[in-house]
Formats: structure tokens, C-alpha cells, sequence
């Protein structure tokens, strides 16, 4: 683990730290201009901590369901998956760029011996899957609250990128043995021992149950609606947004972790909820950031805490056993 997190930060650009050097100092004048501290404060102090566990236990029924979709897909156990799902999350908000789908790729593969490959397909279609999500709700929000938050304009870029990973992800399930027999031939890969029996294992994945991974991704995106619902409701004392807006304040969130800016969008996703209930619900500035700290809070604290334990535990089981050798 230690080499391979030193090799991600040897390759990462000096261009892409002074960044998020500015972007963290922007975001720190802004506060210091926008928002009262000691009201910020006061509102943080007033979200019941009631609130906060009760949205940790919704959040937890969300890890489930990815890690449950993340089993489908691999055709392996709940609990291994669990585990580098929670181990990808958490060190997505640990590092910026996404770096965790690496990192979950390598804690599947040392630690679980799942093969690379299989586990590099299952996270592209984990991304087609929930990018299918995130078109239907975005869809949802368009066609049923007419906000104009979301332009449908928008969304024409999501779908033909959808589209043209479902089309190619079909085409390789489809022609999944001539690819691995063709592969086989290249001279680069034969030297580095790959073969056909190993390809068609990597691309294993593709053959999935289609419809019990469609049912979990399902289940995973209601209940984070739920959970948004609920969180920005009580963190806000019943002044929170409807359905319509959780779900646009889910996509608010996804496109924010996904802007490379910094580890687990911060400071962008607070940006992007605040800036949201201000404008269309009339929040309060103070009361919408510690809202939108709050939530951010919730959905990363359970899943750090579990993956921080494991890694921990590994770490001192690897380092007993180098000892006793």
C-alpha cells in the first residue's frame, strides 16, 4: 500500500496542487466575506445530533447496496466487496482525482485476490450504471418540477456518453472469447503471461445478472433520495427541500465529487448545496452551510471509519506476520 500510494503522488502534477492550493484559498476568502462564524456555529450547534446518527444509519443502507451491486457484478461475497467499496470511498476522500477506484482495484486484488482486470470492468460499469442513474433522475427533476436548475440542454452530453459505454460494453460481452482468444496473440501481453483463460476471467464481469445489479443500483439511489430528504429537512428544521429538490441536490452532489478539484469534492459540495438553498429554498447562508457541512459529515464519516478499521487491522496483521517470519 505504502509504494503504491507513493507512486500516485510522484506522478501527480505540481500544476494540479497549486490548484487546489488557490481554490482552497478562494473558498477561505469567501467565507471570511460571506458568512457570520459565530452564527455558523450556532446553526452547526442547533442540527440535533439525533439527526446526524439516524442519517449515518440511512447512509449505511446505501454502502449496502453498492457493495451488494459491486458483488453482483463480480460475482463474489458481501462482505469482501463491502469492504473495498468502503476502502474506495474513503480514500476518495482522502485523495483527490478520484484516486480511490485505484485504490479499490488494489485492495481487491492484494487483499481478496480478485483478479485486475475483473475488478477494472466492474468500477466502468458501476460508473454506466450510475451514470444511468443520474440521467433518469435528472430527467425526473426536468420533466417533473420544472425548476430550471437543470437545463435539459445538459443533458444531452450524459447520455451519449451512456450510451456509447452500454453500446461498447455490449459489444465486448457479446464478442467476450473472440476478444480474449485475439488478445492472447499480441506479443506484449503473451510476454507479460497474459492468456485467453485469463482474459475471459477479467472479463467475467461483463456477463453479470443485469437485472439484480439494475435492482440494487435502484435501491442504492432511493435511499440516498431518502437520505438527502431527510438530512436537509432536520438539519434545516422541516425547511428543507421536497423530493424534487433532494434529487437535485443528489446531482448537485455527484457532479461536485466528480469535479478533480479536491479530495471528496470539499469545499465544492458545500459550495453547490449552500449556493442551492440559498437561491431556490431562501436558506439562510449560515444555516445552509452548516447544512451542507453536516451532510458531508454524514456521508463520509461511516464509511472512513469502517475502511480506516480494516486497513488498520491489515496493516498489523501483515506487520505480526513479517515479524513471526
Amino acid at each position: 500500500m505504502k509504494k503504491h500510494l507513493k507512486a500516485v503522488a510522484k506522478h501527480k502534477s505540481p500544476a494540479l496542487i497549486v490548484f487546489n492550493l488557490c481554490f482552497f484559498a478562494y473558498l477561505a476568502w469567501w467565507v471570511r466575506d460571506n458568512i457570520d462564524l459565530a452564527q455558523l456555529l450556532q446553526a452547526l450547534g442547533a442540527i440535533p445530533p439525533k439527526a446526524i446518527l439516524t442519517a449515518m444509519a440511512i447512509n449505511l443502507f446505501s454502502l449496502t447496496f453498492y457493495s451488494a451491486r459491486l458483488a453482483t457484478i463480480l460475482g463474489g461475497r458481501l462482505f469482501p466487496c463491502f469492504i473495498i467499496t468502503t476502502t474506495g470511498f474513503t480514500l476518495n476522500s482522502l485523495l483527490p482525482f478520484r484516486l480511490g477506484e485505484g485504490a479499490k482495484i488494489y485492495i481487491g486484488h492484494t487483499v481478496f485476490d480478485y483478479p485486475i482486470g475483473a475488478l477494472g470492468v466492474s468500477v466502468v460499469i458501476e460508473k454506466l450504471y450510475d451514470l444511468a442513474a443520474i440521467i433518469i433522475l435528472a430527467l425526473i427533476v426536468v420533466l417533473g418540477a420544472g425548476t430550471g436548475v437543470i437545463d435539459f440542454r445538459m443533458l444531452a452530453p450524459l447520455c451519449l456518453i451512456g450510451a456509447l459505454g452500454a453500446v461498447g460494453l455490449y459489444l465486448i460481452r457479446m464478442n467476450a472469447e473472440k476478444i480474449a482468444r485475439h488478445l492472447e496473440d499480441w506479443p506484449v501481453l503473451a510476454s507479460l503471461g497474459f492468456d485467453a483463460q485469463s482474459a475471459r476471467a477479467d472479463l467475467a464481469a461483463l456477463d453479470h445478472p443485469i437485472g439484480r445489479a439494475t435492482a440494487f443500483t435502484a435501491a442504492l439511489w432511493l435511499s440516498n433520495m431518502s437520505l438527502a430528504t431527510y438530512a436537509f429537512n432536520a438539519f434545516l428544521h422541516g425547511a428543507g427541500p421536497d423530493i424534487f429538490g433532494a434529487i437535485t441536490l443528489l446531482l448537485i452532489i455527484a457532479l461536485a465529487i466528480a469535479v478533480p478539484a479536491s479530495p471528496a469534492g470539499l469545499g465544492v459540495v458545500e459550495a453547490g448545496i449552500t449556493t442551492y438553498l440559498v437561491a431556490v429554498l431562501g436558506a439562510n447562508k449560515e444555516e445552509a452551510l452548516s447544512a451542507a457541512l453536516a451532510y458531508h459529515f454524514v456521508i463520509t464519516t461511516p464509511h472512513s471509519c469502517i475502511a480506516l478499521a480494516f486497513l488498520c487491522r491489515e496493516f498489523l496483521r501483515r506487520l505480526a506476520s513479517e515479524t513471526a517470519d
